[in-house]
């Protein structure tokens, strides 16, 4: 029993971690991607408030960039996405 939940947490885990090597941003978080798409969540710089999921089209080697309005504190900012 002990070596199936430790094979299951290993497993999740490389999943997460490969999930987190596909992509890297600026003011954004809970990047999660597949083949060729980005899902992301913009975080405002100011107020720290996470945003509702977005999706980008982005192929490795390239980037793209956005901007988003703050629900809460109404700060309009810029969020990038590098592949």
């Amino acid at each position: 029993m002990k070596k199936i939940l430790l094979g299951v947490l290993i497993t999740t885990m490389l999943f997460c971690f490969s999930g987190c090597l596909g992509a890297k941003g600026e003011n954004v978080t809970g990047i999660t991607t597949t083949e060729n798409m980005v899902y992301f969540e913009p975080k405002c710089p100011e107020c720290k408030h996470i945003g509702k999921t977005k999706s980008a089209n982005v192929c490795k080697g390239e980037d793209y960039s956005g901007s988003h309005f703050c629900e809460e504190c109404g700060e309009l900012f810029d969020y990038s996405i590098e592949r």
